[in-house]
């Protein structure tokens, strides 16, 4: 199948003028460099495909994601913001313009990016895990633990939303609490994230006697994790 046949069914077989041929032509491209980690490459087809077609969100959404990916924060910034823009109700662009907040230390922005997000798909897991990472940062810890679980009871199974939450937990010098996630990770066969969070639990225990009081508070290693998600 040719690459014009392959755009032709993504728009349900309508004809496209010249300019939107092209335009997209430089966007499937662009995704293609981007998979490859050729950010730079993919940089310049999204800018082309955009000069094709300044109202193709997607384009925008994806020239975000290769700054981010190239460290260029404020431009990723500024191209998402531009995408919800062309399309307010744009999930894709929230979550990532969420992450780009949560990089470059805005947190509250994050969490507003977030929350928006969830309001158009309630039951994205990512989402429900990011917002917690937003509200841990933030200080938060009573609302990161509710996100944590909110996406533990869209999916059980999750093991990263039962990692973060135990370590928010341990954050909190609620050892048992931690260790019961920790426990739980092992039954689901996570069986990495256990061990790491079980490496957490003994490195805060080693780190602070019984009945002394640390020096500083040692949140964990979950703003130094981050959460996966692919932008």
């Amino acid at each position: 199948m040719t690459l014009r046949k392959k755009i032709l069914e993504k728009f349900g077989g309508r004809e496209l003028d010249d300019s939107a041929f092209r335009s997209q032509t430089h966007y499937e491209f662009g995704m293609k460099m981007s998979g490859k980690g050729s950010h730079d490459q993919a940089l310049a087809e999204f800018n082309r495909s955009i000069k094709l077609n300044p109202q193709f969100a997607e384009a925008y959404v994806g020239l975000g994601s290769a700054f981010s990916s190239l460290g260029r924060l404020n431009e990723a910034i500024e191209a998402y913001s531009e995408a919800l823009r062309l399309r307010p109700d744009y999930v894709e662009a929230y979550s990532n313009l969420g992450l780009a907040y949560d990089h470059s230390g805005n947190f509250i922005k994050a969490l507003a990016m977030y929350t928006k997000a969830i309001r158009y798909r309630p039951g994205d897991v990512d989402l429900r895990r990011n917002l917690g990472l937003a509200y841990f940062n933030i200080g938060s810890y009573s609302l990161a633990i509710k996100s944590y679980r909110h996406a533990i009871e869209l999916n059980p199974a999750d093991g990263q939303a039962h990692y973060y939450l135990g370590l928010v937990h341990l954050d909190l010098e609620d050892k048992d609490s931690a260790m019961e996630e920790q426990e739980k990770l092992k039954e689901l066969g996570h069986d990495d994230l256990a061990s790491l969070l079980l490496d957490d639990v003994q490195r805060q225990t080693w780190r602070v006697a019984p009945g002394t009081e640390p020096a500083t508070k040692p949140r964990a290693a979950i703003s130094a994790a981050k959460h996966a998600r692919v932008e």
